[in-house]
């Protein structure tokens, strides 16, 4: 039985989002600068100690990532977000967002670029401020390839009924790449099919599908299904 303590400090920046929309992607640790233009982002370390079977490797630290967000309310009704993510140092690099948004009304939105595809609750809302744990949850890293980004484009909304708030989301992306099953895993392993070449180009020229609709209500919490299909 393998026995883990690990210990977590999160640095973030002053959280200001009072520009922007305070739900989904754009509730990010910002900082404002009293402009349409804001710059934020978070800092994540910690230390582990691990024992199995009475041995023990000690303590380590690790850099987990660090993210540096941009943000441009260009008018009105058209708004910029980008996300870069350092992990592990510069072992990993990553644009994780580059997305262009155009506002019509409440309800229905327009979004382009790079986007993160609505899977289950912590895709597109994973930054680790967010949360009191440490490690994001096992279905959301061994099932569900978090944190997946994607390009495509698709519509977006939100419409109030009563004290309730129904939200969706409806995305066409260039999809996963054949990763899923040709892996060093062996077996089939959505995760697998995360690639960069996905940001160039479809590898069978089939889009994929995302969708999500979920109601949120103050008191009780809120509840959502999403899918996602693809060759």
């Amino acid at each position: 039985m393998k026995k883990t303590i690990q210990l977590a400090l999160l640095l973030l920046a002053t959280a200001s989002v009072s520009a922007q929309d305070t739900e989904g992607v754009y509730d990010r640790p910002f900082i404002d600068l009293g402009t349409k233009t804001a710059v934020g982002g978070y800092l994540e370390a910690n230390t582990n100690y691990f024992a199995e079977d009475g041995v023990t490797e000690g303590f380590s630290m690790e850099m987990r990532r660090f993210n540096i967000f941009l943000y441009s309310k260009i008018s009105e009704r058209v708004q910029f977000l980008s996300e870069l993510e350092f992990e592990h140092g510069t072992e990993e690099i990553e644009l994780e967002t580059a997305q262009l948004d155009f506002k019509f009304n409440t309800g229905l939105n327009f979004r382009a670029g790079i986007l993160l595809p609505e899977l289950g609750l912590v895709n597109a809302n994973h930054d680790s401020p967010k949360w009191e744990i440490i490690d994001r949850p096992l279905s959301s890293t061994n099932l569900i390839p978090s944190t997946l980004s994607e390009v495509g484009f698709g519509l977006f909304g939100k419409h109030y009924v009563g004290n309730n708030t129904v939200s969706y989301h409806a995305y066409a992306t260039n999809g996963l790449q054949d990763g899923i099953i040709n892996n060093a895993e062996g077996r089939t392993f959505v995760g697998g099919g995360k690639s960069e070449e996905a940001f160039e180009e479809d590898n069978n020229g089939r889009l994929a599908y995302n969708g999500k609709l979920s109601i949120k209500n103050k008191k009780w919490g809120m509840l959502g299904l999403s899918f996602y299909r693809g060759v």
